[in-house]
């Protein structure tokens, strides 16, 4: 579901340095952002949920993961956000199981890929 996306997107807000305006959940970064390289910002997306668990042939959770990329200006820069964001994913259900730090060489920043999933009850 995508609402785990959005949670994950209001608990990005609630750290340090990120806002309405430089958190985009579930939508494109605009152009204008990266042409200034206004630094940092998140993008949050849904990537989809896992098969439904079933229990006496009814649904009773699935898998939702999203990936959440920071957008920062070098590498310590990202090292001290991975930091922060596991510290902020402590007291959730949320579980990161793939972090990558990439270069966009177009703007000339770092990218932290960051794929979270949680399961969900339904």
């Amino acid at each position: 579901m995508r609402i785990s996306a959005i949670e994950l997107g209001n608990l990005v807000k609630t750290m340090q340095d990120f806002t309405n305006q430089n958190t985009f959940i579930l939508r494109e970064v605009p152009q204008t952002i990266l042409e200034k390289k206004v630094l940092p910002f998140a993008q949050i997306t849904f990537l989809g949920n896992e098969p439904y668990d079933y229990a006496s042939n009814v649904k009773q959770g699935e898998l939702s993961e999203s990936q959440v990329d920071f957008y920062v200006k070098d590498n310590k820069s990202a090292e001290s956000l991975i930091c922060n964001f596991e510290k902020a994913l402590k007291n959730t259900d949320f579980e990161v199981f793939f972090c990558d730090i990439d270069t966009n060489f177009d703007y000339d920043f770092q990218v932290v890929h960051m794929r979270v999933r949680r399961y969900q009850r339904i």
